[in-house]
């Protein structure tokens, strides 16, 4: 298996009908194909630990390309490009696929990163890094806004907890009892819908937290994880919702993703997520520094998006040709806005907007050159 050069990689769309949109398949010259007509994508994996690399597509404008998807049933349609899996690739060799100071120790994937539209979702936390928990493992996260947002985070100043679980405890019974109303067909999903709406309304769960407006380019870092975060709907500010990319450690929700209120959203089918408001109560960081919505707001460092000790993300603008290399880890690029050509000595991909790379360490060099006047570019990477 040749690992010494860049290889596209294959997207996994997650359908989301209660919060997505259409702005990921916009910005990745989708919307022409069917598939997506009546579909709401509310993330695309862009690197994950089971993404796969294409084997034989060198060009992201290519009619072949397309990517895995994910409906909100659970049911996945694959890809039907020839690809190669990311974790057989790893594995065939740690070191020069991922690098050697991280590849001599682990033999999987450790970041996971996603393009997101998000139409509003739960109120959420990840637990502390340095908090022991039986069933929770902290997941490290980051966000940079392509758009202005609108998001909650943190709880406010004096904040009556025992009030705040007590809401949240009355939602999330109603919620139950309302989607089990659907289920058997005593409301209808517009009513049940209305009412709980009405409830929340009332109960007013926003109280208790910080809730603000973002501008584009806003970074947000809640790596230190405990933190309380939500992303909002605002119709007439944010029509759109929440654009932003994340990069965060690869942990999968269903451990590391502890919600105590869903924003009064049922599935298709009337079911509802599940909440878990005794230990999101139990993991919640109440310290007012670590609450304060400036603690959690950071400024870019010359190029540095993100750098924290789990991964490090740096914006590059190309106005001609840069020599760029891999340092001491793999590389993952994403073309934001233009054109990019990534050229090695032997191979070349060429990365339109909204899609991404995988370069593996040993490839070491290789040059960017923009087709367009201007193209900007996120690149990953773990700094040693």
């Amino acid at each position: 298996m040749q690992i010494n050069k860049p290889f596209l990689i294959i997207p996994k769309l997650i359908e989301q009908p209660t919060w997505g949109g259409n702005y990921i398949i916009q910005k990745k010259n989708w919307l022409k194909k069917p598939l997506f007509n009546s579909l709401k994508i509310g993330q695309s994996y862009e690197l994950y630990g089971d993404s796969k690399l294409s084997s034989i597509l060198t060009d992201s404008d290519d009619e072949r390309f397309e990517p895995d998807l994910q409906y909100s049933s659970g049911k996945i349609k694959l890809s039907s490009v020839p690809s190669i899996p990311l974790k057989d690739f790893i594995l065939s060799n740690p070191k020069n696929v991922l690098g050697p100071k991280y590849g001599n120790v682990h033999k999987d994937m450790p970041i996971l990163i996603k393009f997101t539209q998000a139409l509003g979702n739960s109120f959420q936390l990840h637990i502390r890094n340095d908090a022991i928990s039986p069933q929770w493992q902290a997941k490290p996260e980051s966000w940079y806004y392509f758009e202005k947002g609108k998001i909650t985070g943190g709880i406010q100043k004096q904040c009556d907890i025992s009030t705040y679980k007590t809401v949240c405890s009355l939602i999330d019974n109603k919620m139950k009892e309302l989607s089990q109303f659907i289920q058997t067909k005593v409301k209808s999903f517009e009513d049940a819908t209305h009412e709980a709406k009405e409830y929340i309304r009332k109960l007013n769960p926003w109280q208790f937290v910080n809730v603000y407006t973002v501008d584009k380019n806003t970074i947000v870092d809640l790596s230190s994880g405990g933190i309380h975060h939500s992303w909002e709907e605002d119709a007439l500010t944010i029509p759109n919702g929440n654009i932003l990319y994340e990069v965060q450690v690869d942990i999968p929700d269903e451990k590391s993703t502890v919600r105590c209120f869903d924003q009064g959203k049922f599935q298709k089918d009337g079911s509802i997520r599940k909440i878990h408001i005794d230990d999101y109560f139990s993991y919640l960081d109440t310290l007012e520094e670590n609450n304060d919505p400036s603690h959690l707001i950071r400024k870019k460092i010359n190029n540095t998006i993100f750098d924290t000790k789990y991964y490090t993300t740096d914006e590059i603008e190309i106005t001609k040709h840069i020599a760029d290399s891999t340092g001491d880890s793999f590389v993952h690029l994403f073309v934001r806005k233009g054109i990019v050509y990534i050229k090695t000595k032997t191979d070349t991909i060429r990365l339109t907007e909204g899609h991404s790379v995988f370069i593996p360490w040993i490839v070491k060099t290789y040059d960017l050159v923009t087709e367009t006047t201007r193209s900007n570019i996120l690149k990953t990477y773990i700094r040693s």
